[in-house]
């Protein structure tokens, strides 16, 4: 395998683990396990990881390592802020398109839900 598609597939699986949870804010991410875990050397994985701290994911600690990043309060407070805004529109515009539903044929609501099923079940019948 090419070393760069390696480095990239180690970079996206534990960008995926850190943000789904996996590795804990402030945890050391231990180059060696690690590399047991992916089934590789620990030189793509350190190449992995320097990526992921550019990108703010990942602490590089000297002479400890590399924790994955916590928040800080005011990282933690503009995030909050962006949700709330977020979950205000999605709420305006579901309101606003259950007010109007003319505007919006192709959305699917409980009535329509069947016939829709329906219609899919026939397009993908292998008969």
């Amino acid at each position: 395998m090419d070393t760069g598609a390696l480095v990239d597939r180690i970079h996206q699986s534990l960008r995926e683990a850190i943000l789904a949870g996996d590795h804990a804010p402030g945890a050391r991410l231990k180059l060696s396990a690690l590399a047991c875990d992916l089934g590789v050397s620990t030189t793509p994985v350190r190449e992995a990881i320097s990526r992921l701290e550019k990108v703010g994911l990942v602490d590089v600690v000297p002479y400890v390592g590399p924790k994955v990043r916590a928040a800080t309060p005011a990282e933690a407070a503009d995030l909050f802020d962006v949700r709330i805004a977020l979950e205000g529109l999605a709420a305006r515009l579901a309101a606003e398109r259950a007010s109007h539903p003319a505007q919006y044929p192709g959305r699917v609501t409980l009535s329509n839900r069947s016939g829709i099923h329906q219609s899919h079940a026939r397009r993908h019948d292998p008969r």
